[in-house]
């Protein structure tokens, strides 16, 4: 499939919007800093909104002016996951019976990871956040799918 056509047709964006409208129906694209689905005036008008900040920037910045562009935002999350009522549920989460992280990776060693990252600030933070969103989403999907299902009854014609 031609990347134009793809673009032209923003399957993705549809997809998104469409299947979790609560997420992505007002929440701004990281690439383009407009809602998905929003106009091409929109996002041609945003581009150029950004690229004209950063001309007046650059400006300012040739004429001698302090300018400071502010960080992105950073979020300590190892502090706030090391709190006790966080870090049960994380490791809740991770090491419950029938984790698949734990069946993969063998418990101790999930188990060492933990305590690695928690104790000792050893592991990085991606790590557990993708083991805890893993094992989330999988602890919560037969409860998910039987409300789409469901739902999917209560709608039908």
């Amino acid at each position: 499939m031609p990347p134009a056509w793809r673009m032209s047709h923003r399957w993705r964006e549809r997809w998104l919007v469409s299947t979790y409208p609560e997420c992505f129906a007002r929440l701004a694209n990281q690439q383009t800093g407009v809602p998905p689905e929003s106009s091409r005036v929109r996002w041609q008008v945003t581009r150029t909104a950004r690229f004209l900040w950063r001309r007046a920037l650059g400006t300012a910045r040739s004429a001698g002016l302090d300018v400071t562009v502010p960080e992105r935002s950073y979020h300590p999350d190892d502090r706030y996951w090391s709190q006790p009522a966080e870090r049960a549920d994380i490791e809740g989460t991770v090491l419950r019976n029938g984790s698949i992280s734990c069946d993969v990776f063998g418990r101790a060693r999930v188990a060492q990871a933990l305590r690695d990252f928690f104790d000792h600030h050893a592991r990085p933070v991606q790590v557990i956040g993708a083991l805890y969103v893993f094992e989330r989403y999988h602890q919560t999907l037969p409860a998910s799918l039987a409300r789409a299902r469901q739902m999917t009854t209560e709608h039908a014609c």
